[in-house]
Formats: structure tokens, C-alpha cells, sequence
């Protein structure tokens, strides 16, 4: 269209299998686009009774920063501040095994696994 405007649409790879670690960085808080991508691959808060959409969550590491956690879409959920809270109770524990698979443990030992969100094709 002469005098018109060019758009340019870029899509970046979300890892859900294994991760290039790509998107890292060395600092403790994410930069936009990690965390953009990590919102849209979750969807939601990942703990799995809560809905909060992932824009409105914090970005949480899974294991800790300070622990050796990496600021990686691999070690990385949107957590409800509330949820983000249940995680850091005694006896609660969220691992990653797959970036963008939630494992929630419970202090009973029950294990409940959120996956990516599932976006139509």
C-alpha cells in the first residue's frame, strides 16, 4: 500500500520441552520479553485451583534465585501473589520439571501438575 504502514510480526519460540535458555538473565527480576513469554505460556497462575490470569501474577521462580535459581522461562511461573504465598508455606513445594509444567506438592504429599496453556489452533 504506497504511503502506508509495514507492521513486522515476530514470533519467538516458547520452550515447553527443553529450554536454550535463550531468553535468561543473570539478574533476579526478568526482562519484558522473558516475562511477556512466560504469561502467555502459562496463561494463568499456575497453581492449580486459581485463575488469576498471568498478567495480573508475579513472576516466580520455582527454585529460588538466591538458591541458584536461574531468571530462565525453565525456572519460571505466573503465581497469584496469594499462591506465591502457599508456595513459600511449610511443607509446600513447586518444582518445573518441563519449562512450563507446574508440579505443586502439598504438606499431605498429594502432587498436583499444571500444564502450558492450551491455545487453539
Amino acid at each position: 500500500m504506497p504511503g502506508g504502514r509495514h507492521l513486522a510480526v515476530r514470533f519467538d519460540p516458547v520452550p515447553l520441552y527443553g529450554c536454550d535458555h535463550r531468553y535468561q538473565t543473570p539478574a533476579y527480576q526478568p526482562t519484558a520479553k522473558l516475562r511477556h513469554l512466560v504469561q502467555v505460556r502459562d496463561g494463568t497462575c499456575t497453581f492449580p485451583s486459581c485463575n488469576r490470569h498471568a498478567r495480573e501474577s508475579d513472576f516466580e521462580h520455582a527454585v529460588p534465585y538466591d538458591q541458584g535459581g536461574r531468571t530462565c522461562a525453565c525456572n519460571a511461573g505466573a503465581r497469584s501473589r496469594a499462591c506465591h504465598h502457599v508456595k513459600q508455606s511449610p511443607g509446600w513445594t513447586v518444582t518445573q520439571p518441563q519449562p512450563g509444567w507446574h508440579q505443586w506438592t502439598t504438606p499431605a504429599g498429594h502432587i498436583y501438575t499444571q500444564d502450558p496453556k492450551r491455545y487453539p489452533a
